[in-house]
């Protein structure tokens, strides 16, 4: 259970960080994240759930716990990031228009594109 909840904290510590992060990278942490959550959702029906102690349960729940409440964080971040990325592609899309009736307006107009010096 320690190293599933490792892999979790692992995995937050960097998705903390989205502006760090390249769109592949977070696309496999997504991966990670669920791929370990399944394995942390099999876990307590396992013989080495039974064998943990009352007071390695408390410390495992404790850590679960205090990853719990980093979520929402983790999450605000990812969308401020994914809101910071959507905006610039509005911006950009909106120059590329723009450019593409400028260049439209141009070749009408003369029925060739001209190149501007």
């Amino acid at each position: 259970m320690k190293v599933i909840l490792s892999r979790l904290e692992a995995i937050l510590d960097r998705l903390s960080h989205p502006h760090l992060l390249t769109a592949e990278e977070v696309g496999f942490l997504a991966r990670e994240w669920d791929e370990t959550m399944d394995l942390l959702e099999r876990f307590p029906d396992g013989a080495a759930f039974r064998a943990l102690s009352a007071g390695d349960k408390l410390f495992l729940r404790t850590w679960l716990q205090r990853l719990l409440r980093r979520l929402p964080t983790v999450l605000n971040r990812l969308v401020a990031q994914k809101s910071d990325i959507a905006q610039q592609l509005f911006s950009e899309s909106r120059r590329l228009q723009a450019m593409n009736q400028r260049y439209f307006a141009e070749f009408r107009g003369t029925g060739t594109l001209h190149q501007k010096a």
